[in-house]
């Protein structure tokens, strides 16, 4: 992490107050000009603060609408990268709530701040899809820095565990700062990382993981690379260094007097490290920020300060200030604060970035930090650096969400897993539609129906079941989908879903699509040996088969199958003929039209 120059951010000639939500919010009006708004200052951390909610407020176009694990670094160009690990992708309703499924959460989001200021594009997987994959589990970001044209950053790798997950080892990957748009372009270096830094399963101590790369900080000819040495009794800094950029290099590790090529050597400092801490050189002094890890979730940030970048100790603990959002149950909680250096100035008044979830849900189960689109979204704020460290913790007493949000313990039983059963949808139906390639398919939502998702599938009968998707209400109860084939045979099946994952059983219904006779036949004698037919049918996916006799013949005679409503037929001149059309598709055919002269 490196200390960039600030960029401007707020617009120049016009900014536009409005009232969301009971919310001040700035919206761009103009290109961004000249800034008023000084580095470090409460002014500049309301703007950027601003800035997310505005750009996380957008109604028409998918993008980033919130999310976790801000960081943030500056390229030389002006632009500026903020990091997510989870956030969500999609859009908001115009009161700023989310409908089921109206955003799905991917993991590892980059929002391109433009040079000029603006916010840009958001850089995710295809169709939104996770950013960095990682065969299984997932990545969650450690710290990142600038190697030429090149961005380094570090991941904590995780796998679940039945709870929160658990971090097994770190990933190092690369972003080439000209093709940031393009992950296709991202490179991974992990595998140059030394096994016991990629892997805490190599490190070879029982009941502890070391994550490094939690911070990174340049100083001389070296990067040094801080790890947080997690375990049940807590989390600890550890200290090692490379040669600068070179992470495939020598790893020498902080032993408490001097430098070891050996990672057992290292020690713990003494000093409290959350996996998300940042460390730069600010006001000629080293500075660590992080959350304390005491009282949980309390919400705390503090600092440390040292005269070198492995100099951090016990001693040298500040208390900067609480987040305000988190609750005394920590319902409502705050974490993973970040210095972001590029709005800092190079002395005391820095900004401090962090994340604000909840775990509380409503009466369907659903999530507050998912419908409440302003939660999940980062807060900054101005900090002064104190000259020498000191303060003590501050229990958390953030205000309680409105009462519509209930703890687990208030919610009903369908909510929670191995409980009451979930309702399944009742009075389903499925109705052919245009064309008899479309059906509308419906059903009775179950109550409560405020906020209420359904999983859907269809397969054509003998085939498996295709993806599940999500149908939500109170938006909807029908779904009307096409594509379909005439007499062939589909299943249809819906359930309700809550939340968090538990589902109802399955309803389904059984439908074979109709096939109809055409409903038009026309035929004119276009010359003295030729008849041509203009066959009307609406539907889709059909052909037709043609038959033919003479006047007064009883035997019809097959002309095979067309593929054009205008076919045309030689025949005798001076002879009447009569025709008559069938439509069919590989599944069945219709009842053929009436007979229709071709007279001369």
């Amino acid at each position: 992490m490196r200390t960039g120059r600030f960029r401007s951010m707020t617009v120049g000639a016009a900014t536009l107050v409005v009232a969301l939500a009971g919310q001040l919010v700035l919206v761009d009006t103009a290109d961004a000009g000249p800034d008023a708004n000084a580095p470090g200052t409460p002014a500049l951390a309301t703007e950027i603060t601003n800035k997310f909610t505005s750009y996380g407020n957008s109604t028409s176009v998918d993008r980033w609408t919130g999310g976790d694990g801000l960081e943030a670094i500056e390229l030389p160009d002006g632009r500026v990268l903020w990091f997510f690990n989870d956030y969500w992708y999609g859009t908001v309703k115009s009161d700023l709530t989310r409908g089921p499924f109206q955003a799905s959460m991917p993991r590892n989001g980059i929002v391109i701040q433009n040079a000029n200021g603006t916010m840009g594009q958001t850089v995710s997987g295809s169709g939104g899809a996770t950013l960095m994959n990682t065969g299984s589990g997932w990545l969650w970001g450690g710290d990142q820095r600038l190697q030429g044209g090149t961005v380094q950053k570090f991941y904590m790798r995780m796998v679940a565990d039945g709870g929160w997950g658990s971090a097994v080892g770190v990933e190092l990957r690369t972003i080439p700062t000209g093709s940031v748009a393009s992950p296709g372009t991202y490179g991974d270096l992990t595998a140059q990382l030394p096994a016991d830094v990629r892997s805490c399963s190599a490190q070879g101590v029982a009941g502890h993981c070391t994550l490094w790369g939690m911070a990174l900080a340049d100083h001389g000819s070296y990067t040094y690379v801080y790890g947080a040495d997690v375990s049940s009794s807590g989390k600890d800094l550890k200290i090692a260094r490379v040669p600068q950029g070179d992470f495939a290099g020598l790893w020498e590790y902080w032993n408490g007097s001097g430098w070891s090529t050996d990672q057992a050597d290292a020690i713990d400092t003494g000093t409290v490290a959350s996996e998300a801490m940042s460390v730069t050189y600010q006001g000629g002094r080293w500075v660590l920020v992080g959350q304390d890890t005491y009282g949980g979730l309390g919400g705390n940030v503090i600092s440390y300060y040292a005269d070198t970048p492995w100099g951090f100790t016990a001693a040298d603990k500040s208390t900067l200030f609480k987040m305000p959002e988190t609750t005394a149950d920590w319902s409502v909680w705050a974490y993973t604060p970040r210095l972001i250096p590029h709005l800092s100035t190079g002395g005391n008044q820095v900004i401090i970035g962090y994340s604000v979830n909840s775990q509380l849900e409503d009466s369907s189960c659903g999530a507050h930090n998912y419908i409440d689109a302003t939660v999940y979204r980062p807060r900054f704020k101005a900090v002064t650096l104190p000259t020498t460290p000191g303060g003590s913790y501050q229990a958390p007493n953030g205000a309680q969400p409105a009462a519509k949000w209930l703890t687990a313990a208030e919610l009903p039983g369908w909510c929670a897993p191995g409980t009451a059963a979930v309702p399944a949808p009742t009075g389903v139906t499925a109705t052919p539609g245009q064309g008899n390639t479309a059906l509308t398919f419906g059903w009775s939502q179950t109550a409560p129906s405020s906020d209420w998702s359904y999983g859907f599938q269809f397969r054509a009968s003998g085939d498996a079941w295709g993806t599940e998707w999500p149908l939500f209400a109170p938006a909807s109860n029908t779904w009307t989908g096409g594509l379909l084939t005439p007499a062939r045979t589909y299943e249809f099946r819906i359930r309700a879903s809550t939340w968090e994952g538990r589902n109802s059983a399955w309803t389904t219904k059984t439908v074979t699509m109709p096939i109809n006779a055409p409903t038009g036949l026309s035929v004119a004698r276009t010359a003295a040996n030729k008849c041509t037919l203009n066959i009307t049918d609406p539907q889709g996916g059909v052909f037709w088969r043609v038959q033919q006799r003479q006047v007064g013949a009883t035997a019809w005679t097959s002309l095979g199958a067309v593929g054009t409503k205008t076919p045309w037929y030689a025949v005798t001149s001076g002879v009447r003929y009569d025709y008559r059309v069938q439509a069919y598709s590989d599944y069945g055919s219709s009842a053929w039209t009436t007979a229709t002269r071709c007279g001369l």
